[in-house]
Parts: structure tokens; sequence; C-alpha cells
């Protein structure tokens, strides 16, 4: 298998095209990097993590010997995996109906209950690590470097683990206040407002009556979606205590039944490439 360079997306991560047309991250660490040992355990993490979640929305792995890395990336301690995407756009600029969009944003908190069960919390939740594309639609979530494991049913949340994606902050990250779950509830709330939108919402504008939050529940009020209204409003209540505690506490509270049929059609078609995985972790459509 040959592969063609296609451009450095970041320190470490490039895009490669494979002789099929599909299109993959190439996530290197090189032995010349002075943070070798650290990033080394981070990317072997993330390929642990990602081998872990095959059969859910996550990139699919594609293994290969050193001789099938490009050259300048043959370092013998250099650790490199191949993770593929489909072609698509991120979250936050794929223009679905407002429908659509609801559907995409409750399959992708789905998603996240189960890495959850399978002990993996995802921590940078943003539109920028959700990637979609139409004709079918599909949504996969990418970049699992920042995930956590729950050891014994239960994760330890670093200081920059708890909302470090930069506008979706909680309010507790900069005031000293507990680390918890409960912040990534609040990142959650924070990328559904943005995509169920018409304009970039961020904690500056959150607020904001025409641009912010409370134009998005109006927009789910006239969507029949009320119940989701209320529930994303707890997501980005400012007292932590006050919003679903994890990541299963937000799709306990979301009322399918209470959904348009439209809406619930495209959750269904979503998560049917997935429906054994996520049948095994307990998540069967009702």
């Amino acid at each position: 298998m040959t592969m063609r360079m296609q451009t450095l997306l970041h320190s470490g991560r490039y895009l490669l095209q494979l002789p099929d047309g599909r299109k993959g991250f190439l996530k290197i660490c090189g032995s010349e990097r002075p943070d070798f040992d650290t990033s080394f355990q981070s990317i072997l993490r993330e390929r642990v993590y990602l081998e872990h979640l095959q059969g859910l929305a996550v990139p699919e792995l594609v293994s290969l010997s050193r001789r099938q890395v490009p050259a300048p990336f043959r370092a013998d301690r250099s650790a490199v995996f191949i993770a593929l995407v489909d072609h698509g756009r991120d979250f936050g600029h794929i223009g679905l109906s407002p429908q659509e969009m609801l559907a995409a944003n409750l399959f992708v908190v789905e998603q996240l209950v189960a890495f959850r069960r399978c002990q993996v919390l995802y921590t940078d939740v943003k539109c920028a690590n959700v990637v979609a594309r139409r004709r079918p639609l599909r949504v996969t979530i990418i970049d699992f470097g920042s995930a956590l494991p729950r050891v014994g049913g239960r994760a330890k949340i670093p200081w920059l683990h708890a909302g470090h994606t930069k506008g979706y902050e909680a309010p507790e990250t900069g005031e000293g206040g507990v680390r918890s779950e409960r912040a990534l509830v609040y990142q959650l709330g924070m990328m559904m407002a943005h995509t169920l939108s018409n304009a970039r919402i961020n904690n500056t504008t959150l607020r904001h009556e025409r641009y912010g939050l409370p134009s998005v529940l109006r927009r789910l009020e006239r969507l029949g979606a009320g119940s989701i209204a209320d529930l994303l409003s707890s997501c980005v209540r400012h007292d932590p205590r006050e919003r679903p505690r994890n990541y299963e506490d937000v799709l306990a509270r979301i009322d399918r039944a209470s959904l348009q049929r439209n809406v619930l059609r495209t959750w269904e078609a979503l998560r049917k490439p997935f429906a054994d995985r996520l049948t095994d972790l307990g998540l069967d459509w009702p």
C-alpha cells in the first residue's frame, strides 16, 4: 500500500490519501521531539482507545508496516497510525436542516454515552472534532488525544481536561471549582447551542437575546422539541449542580416520545451502522 501526503494539519498530524481514494489522519511522534516520551504515550493511548471503540462512530484504523510509512517519518522510535475518516466538514459548517442537526446532536450524545460505557471518557467536545458528510448522512467523532480512562467506573479529570476548549469552558474551570463530568456536559451543551443556532455561540455570546441561547431555545420550540430546549438550557447552567451529572444523565433526559418523527428517523438512520455495538452496550433503540 502506498500513500500520498496531502497536507500538514498541525504538529504531529498529517492528512494522507490512500490508493483507493480514502483519506486518513497520520499521527506522528518523532524521536527528535523534546517531549517524545509524553507524546509517544499519548499517541499509544489514543490508538488503544480507537481500537477499543471500533464499531462505534469513530475513525477506522488502518494497520501499516514501517516501510509503508512515508519516508520522512521512518525514525526508529516514531509512533504512527492512520485513522480513516470519511471526507466531510466539521459539525459547525455542514449545512444540515434544523431537524437533521437536532438528530445529529442527539446521535453524538448517544455515542458519548457508548464511549463512556466502554470506559473511555471523551473530553474534547467541539464542532471541529465532529466530522459529518451527507448523502448518506454520516457523523464521526475524531481526536481522542485528550480522552481519559474511567478506572473503576470513574474518571479523574485534570484541570486542563475540564472544559479546555476555548470559548466552551465551564465557568467553574476558571473559578477554582470542583472539576467533574458536569464541566464536560457544559461543553456538550455549548456545542449543541452552536450547531443549532444561526450564529457562532461561545461563552461571550451565550446569553445574547438575539444571537445566543434564547434564540436556540425558540428554534427548538418551533421544532416541537421543547423538552430538548429545557435539557439544553440545563446543560449550560452557570452552577454545575444544576446541570446533568454526566453524558449518561443527558441521554436519560431526552424524551424521544416528544420528538418529531423525521428527527427520530434521522437519528435512527445515523445509528443503524453501529446498532449491534450499541445493543451490546445496552443502548437499544426503543
